[in-house]
């Protein structure tokens, strides 16, 4: 379990820092290559995270939330 949260947590890092790059390059290169690779890496961890979390949520290792409308509902008494 700890395994699969810290290669959630790199993957968000990764995206987060090849989006930077991708800003970066936008603003100082003029051809743009190098911003669509930095940004082409972003939906490369995008597609990694998501499918990671899939497969974490389809052998267990993860749950989801209940849904918050399952919480609210009143215990029901018989009489």
């Amino acid at each position: 379990m700890l395994l699969v949260k810290l290669l959630i947590i790199m993957l968000l890092i990764f995206m987060v820092i090849s989006l930077g790059f991708g800003m970066f390059f936008m603003l100082k290169d003029k051809s743009g290559h190098r911003t669509a690779k930095a940004l082409t890496w972003r939906i490369g961890f995008s597609a990694a995270l998501m499918g990671v979390l899939i497969l974490a949520l389809l052998l267990g290792v993860i749950q989801p939330n209940e849904s918050p409308n399952v919480r609210l509902k009143a215990p029901t008494t018989q009489q």
